[in-house]
């Protein structure tokens, strides 16, 4: 098998093709694709917790914004103490066909 291969790569070489078969450089390759990965995955996680905490405060200053709406709408309910606004108001008849009852 180890024969057949190095025929191959003789082959290969003579003909003019590259042959990538160091040990060397493939195991520097293969670190090098490792590390991008760690690094990747940790700026990945690094995005991630910052967006989390974005998402929390705007959370929090959007509870802070409603419970300020709250109180100040609740402060305005026993304000006035003028005349009553008494039960419905009259409707207005307005000019033209709306709201006539159909005539014979």
């Amino acid at each position: 098998l180890e024969e057949d291969l190095a025929w191959s790569s003789a082959a290969k070489r003579a003909l003019g093709e590259k042959v990538k078969d160091d040990p060397r450089l493939l195991k520097k390759t293969l670190q090098r694709k490792r590390k991008e990965k760690e690094k990747s995955a940790k700026e990945w996680a690094r995005r991630n917790e910052l967006q989390a905490s974005a998402q929390a405060e705007r959370q929090r200053v959007r509870a802070e914004r409603i419970a300020k709406h709250k109180e100040e709408k609740g402060k305005g309910k026993g304000k006035s103490k003028g005349k009553s606004k008494g039960g419905k108001k009259p409707k207005v008849a307005r000019a033209g066909f709306e709201g006539r009852g159909k005539r014979l």
